[in-house]
């Protein structure tokens, strides 16, 4: 392409493409650049400690009773835990537990449903856990399904490839 000159009235051509002005942040960057940097972050956050696990106290029945650890049957706390939610399995929220503040509290390794430990509150109070199925999430993420059955007894339910990742985590359910 040509430069403007004085014979074209110093204006550039119609078809002269524009310079536009580069835009910084993740818009600027190619979609290349986009997809090594999630990946990075990715490894990165794989590779953070233990997975979390929850599961329900054995012999539970109403008040549900959680434990909490880096593996299932296991007593060491969990590295990061900034809360739990109790939902229906069709997704009503019945109880969501909370840090109260920015600070690490202690973690607990047990959670009585609708009791806040020390340095946690509910953020969605409790509602009465009925007959029906509910799902229990922790921050990590983790998370165990369990029933109410119509005579109070809470049933942990089986996970969908919970089996697989038994055989590989050789950890044996309670």
């Amino acid at each position: 392409m040509r430069p403007p000159t004085a014979a074209t009235g110093g204006e550039p051509p119609l078809h002269a493409p524009r310079l536009r002005r580069r835009r910084r942040g993740w818009r600027g960057c190619g979609r290349r650049a986009r997809a090594l940097a999630a990946a990075a972050c990715g490894a990165v956050l794989a590779g953070c400690g233990a997975r979390n696990a929850i599961w329900l106290e054995p012999g539970t029945a109403q008040p549900v009773v959680f434990r909490i650890a880096t593996q299932r049957g296991g007593s060491a706390p969990i590295d990061y835990f900034y809360g739990l939610t109790v939902a229906t399995c069709g997704g009503h929220v019945m109880w969501t537990l909370q840090n109260a503040s920015t600070q690490a509290a202690a973690r607990p390794i047990r959670l009585v449903y609708g009791e806040a430990p020390p340095g946690y509150y509910s953020s969605t109070p409790p509602e009465p856990l009925r007959p029906g199925c509910y799902r229990a999430t922790v921050s990590g993420p983790a998370s165990v399904e369990f029933t109410i059955e119509s005579d109070g007894r809470v049933v942990e339910r089986e996970e969908r490839g919970e089996r697989a990742q038994q055989g590989a985590d050789s950890t044996a359910r309670p």
